[in-house]
């Protein structure tokens, strides 16, 4: 897939999931619980409005400053931790190597987006129940999913970029 379409998608894939937190909060209850202990209970409440605002806003801001910091950062940084970075960076395999970092920024800051969707799906659902509480398979089958993403992306990441190769996930364009 091309860079710019992954861009575009990327673009959707966030405003999407804020559309989703911002339309669905609709269904909150006027007081809304949205922190709970590892048992599943209420810690704190608040007003919908301002959990709506809250969470949409981290679904596009979120997704946004990963991929600023995974992304471009390193761009800027130079990379210094790129193990062997003057293999990756040398003039002939920097565009590709910085292609593909890039196409991992924007797949990983998309699922930090879906996370926050799923984090609102679960709180979404515990304030259906009555009395409000969060079913302790549900934050620990969400925790467990985003644990698994990142060992997951880390040893992507590790892979690629622990023996000299030519990155795997296409050009610069």
């Amino acid at each position: 897939m091309k860079l710019c379409t992954l861009r575009v998608l990327f673009i959707l894939a966030v405003a999407v999931a804020g559309a989703v937190i911002f339309f669905s909060s609709v269904f909150l209850p006027s007081v809304v619980a949205s922190n709970f202990t590892r048992t599943g209970q209420p810690t704190s409440y608040g007003d919908p409005e301002t959990y709506r605002l809250l969470m949409t806003g981290i679904a596009g801001i979120a997704p946004l400053v990963v991929y600023l910091c995974t992304g471009w950062l390193p761009r800027l940084t130079g990379f210094r931790t790129l193990p062997p970075r003057g293999f990756w960076l040398s003039p002939e395999r920097r565009a590709s190597t910085w292609a593909w970092i890039e196409r991992f920024s924007l797949v990983t800051s998309a699922m930090v987006g879906a996370f926050v969707v799923a984090l609102h799906g679960t709180i979404l659902h515990a304030n259906s129940l009555h009395p409000a509480h969060m079913p302790v398979a549900s934050g620990w089958l969400l925790l467990g999913g985003w644990v698994a993403f990142i060992l997951a992306a880390s040893v992507l990441f590790h892979q690629q970029f622990s023996r000299p190769q030519e990155p795997s996930l296409g050009s610069s364009t």
